[in-house]
């Protein structure tokens, strides 16, 4: 039995964002936002790999929680999950300069046989809360806004996205 699954619980989720302030302001700002009680995971599943993996609509949602599941298994039938996270920023200037910004979680428990990467992608067409039609909506986001590896990562350990 082949299993890829990571499960993660976001115990601490931060979204550290460092501002250049607009002139005539000359001080730099570093802002943190926790996420939401909208967080939330869902996931496809098929007899097929690439079916579960591509579905527009997801089988499940779950919304309101600290536990959070990304990655896929194969047991019995291929599971793809997906996490959506949201921050409110609507602090941010609108002429502000977002020079840097920080994801951080930790893991509750790394199950992991095959290692894959973790993909940050642009959620702004999410719904709040999650509904099954995002779960193609993250899918169809192909630019990168950071990306880490899962390889050599365990429980309780802190992953940093730049």
């Amino acid at each position: 039995m082949k299993r890829r699954l990571a499960t993660f619980l976001l115990l601490t989720s931060v979204l550290t964002v460092l501002l250049l302030s607009a002139l005539p302001v000359s001080a730099d700002t570093e802002e943190t936002f926790y996420a939401t009680a909208s967080d939330g995971y869902f996931f496809a599943s098929s007899g097929v790999y690439l079916t579960a993996h591509n579905q527009a609509d997801a089988d499940y949602v779950m919304g309101v929680g600290n536990e959070l599941y990304l990655g896929q298994t194969n047991v019995a039938s291929f599971f793809v999950y997906r996490t959506g996270l949201f921050f409110n920023t609507s602090m941010i200037p609108s002429t502000a300069i977002i020079t840097e910004v920080t994801l951080r979680f930790k893991i509750y428990d790394a199950l992991l046989v095959t290692d894959f990467d973790i993909t940050v992608v642009n959620g702004d067409s999410l719904d709040d809360p999650l509904i099954a039609s995002d779960f193609g909506e993250l899918l169809s986001q192909t630019a990168s806004f950071g990306t880490y590896s899962t390889a050599g990562l365990g429980s309780n350990d802190w992953v940093t996205i730049p």
